[in-house]
């Protein structure tokens, strides 16, 4: 033993011993940088106060101006109510105009960004310190099947007669948005994703979500017309507020969360799109010019997936622009790979808002047609929907090449999808309302997972209660539903009273599409 850990003089260690005494040290004191590669169940960090940044220290001293504010509105609101005086009054002028405000839209607006503030404190606290264990994940197929399954018999048990039978009516689209949601939930606890299968599932689970987004804003803009600038800013504020909230807080790039970049640039495009000429606005142009119009739309897509170089390089001379789809390793290849898989699905979701909203003369011609072919076409559909993972693993030799043909297949997927739902008329006419309720908080169910039910940025899991796995998965499960309703709720609440100040009243664009 001695031989093993001295050297030949008797005084020094070996260099083995030394190697093992360093690495003790650096995991006493660590500094709190972990490398994104490494997984959770390999470190070995005690920094228990590690140093917050300038952007984390902000957002904690807001959150405690916001419990002060809080609680001071909410003392003066009880005190005048318990002694039935009216509630005090503000006058703001923006503009030029004057508006009237109480110290409930205040009470309202702190409590909205306390709340988001615990959120993101917790988040910091459960993913970003060794608070709480952290473990590897290991795929199995009864942990991926079996809670999938679970939720598949509460979105049969809740079906529903929808109010509107049409082809992608509202409920129906919140309800797809729901249960591809749960799977992707599945997909990402479980480790899913080096199982060929379900990585391509995933794939075409994502170009589908981002085909609705495309085609509910386009449906909007034909049906109500040029939106407002309170719109636009309300949507993006709504997309991004928390989003921008948890970068600065874990101090990650907004890439990291990458889904909600692509919604993004998508609604971006869908409003450019909508006001090039002819506008999607304008009720006497011609569907046909609609659709040339989306067609060059997405030969330009496809040209920029196949050579992103130049618009890149446009993007890194804009400074704050380029910072925004810059990644961890400051390159634009996360960007590249994301929005290259969905160039296509975007225009595809714009023409099929076209051919549904503005062609609907076209189809009573047909109607018996497809009466009569409706569940074949629905069988057909679904099969195609069920096999496409299956072909991908068979067609191809890697992940990489499989990628390119998804580029070009994923439209194909998305035809699947709407013949599958809707070719059928009783299997449109009825919807899950347990998947739909699911949808509406779709988008705080994917950022939150990332700190709040997994752990490491979606590398790990979160334990908040060791060697107790089925109680520890209700409560984490638990927390982070009620953090995504919380979330929901509180950026609706700010994104209205942010905008009721700054723009025109609101008319007919009450709701999001």
């Amino acid at each position: 033993m001695d031989k093993v850990a001295l050297l030949d003089d008797g005084v020094h260690y070996a260099n083995m011993t030394n190697d093992k005494l360093v690495q003790i040290i650096l995991n006493v004191f660590c500094n709190s940088k972990r490398l994104s590669h490494q997984p959770a169940g390999r470190l070995c960090c005690s920094a228990w106060r590690p140093k917050l940044t300038r952007p984390q220290q902000f957002i904690l001293a807001t959150s405690v101006l916001c419990v002060l504010v809080w609680t001071l509105t909410l003392a003066s609101r009880v005190l005048r109510i318990t002694r039935h005086l009216p509630q005090p009054s503000v006058q703001i002028v923006l503009k030029g105009r004057q508006q009237t405000t109480t110290i409930v839209a205040l009470t309202t607006v702190s409590q909205a960004i306390l709340t988001l503030g615990a959120v993101l404190v917790y988040s910091y606290i459960a993913d970003r310190t060794p608070v709480f264990s952290k473990q590897v994940k290991v795929f199995s197929w009864m942990a991926f099947l079996v809670p999938l399954a679970c939720c598949c018999l509460l979105g049969l048990l809740t079906c529903r007669l929808a109010k509107d039978s049409s082809v992608l009516n509202r409920q129906q689209t919140c309800e797809t948005r729901g249960w591809m949601q749960l799977v992707l939930l599945m997909y990402h606890y479980s480790g899913a994703s080096k199982t060929f299968s379900l990585y391509f599932s995933a794939r075409v689970i994502v170009s589908l979500y981002v085909f609705l987004s495309a085609y509910g804003h386009y449906t909007y803009s034909l049906r109500h017309g040029k939106s407002s600038c309170r719109r636009i800013g309300e949507v993006l504020l709504r997309l991004n507020l928390f989003t921008v909230l948890l970068c600065v807080a874990m101090d990650v790039s907004y890439m990291q969360y990458y889904f909600v970049p692509l919604i993004t640039v998508t609604y971006l495009l869908v409003m450019v799109v909508a006001a090039l000429p002819p506008h999607a606005w304008s009720g006497t142009t011609s569907p046909w010019y609609q659709v040339a119009k989306v067609v060059v739309v997405m030969v330009t897509l496809y040209l920029y997936h196949s050579m992103p170089g130049p618009v890149n390089a446009a993007l890194a001379s804009l400074p704050y622009v380029r910072d925004l789809f810059l990644d961890d390793k400051h390159t634009f290849h996360e960007w590249t790979f994301r929005f290259g898989l969905e160039c296509l699905v975007i225009p595809m979701g714009i023409l099929c808002a076209v051919v549904l909203e503005k062609g609907k003369n076209y189809w009573h011609g047909s109607r018996d047609f497809f009466q009569r072919y409706s569940l074949p076409m629905t069988v057909l559909s679904a099969g195609g929907l069920v096999a496409y993972p299956y072909l991908m693993g068979v067609w191809c030799s890697s992940k990489s090449a499989c990628n390119r043909i998804h580029t070009l297949t994923s439209p194909l997927m998305v035809i699947m999808f709407i013949g599958a739902r809707n070719a059928w008329q009783p299997l449109r006419r009825y919807y899950s309302h347990f998947f739909h309720l699911v949808g509406i908080y779709s988008l705080e169910l994917f950022i939150a997972q990332y700190h709040m039910w997994l752990a490491d940025d979606t590398h790990a899991l979160l334990v908040l209660i060791p060697g107790h796995p089925a109680l520890n998965v209700a409560v984490v499960t638990a927390i982070f539903l009620l953090a995504a309703h919380t979330v929901s709720e509180c950026t609706q609440t700010l994104a209205g009273l942010t905008w009721q100040y700054t723009a025109t009243p609101p008319h007919a664009e009450s709701k999001l599409t």
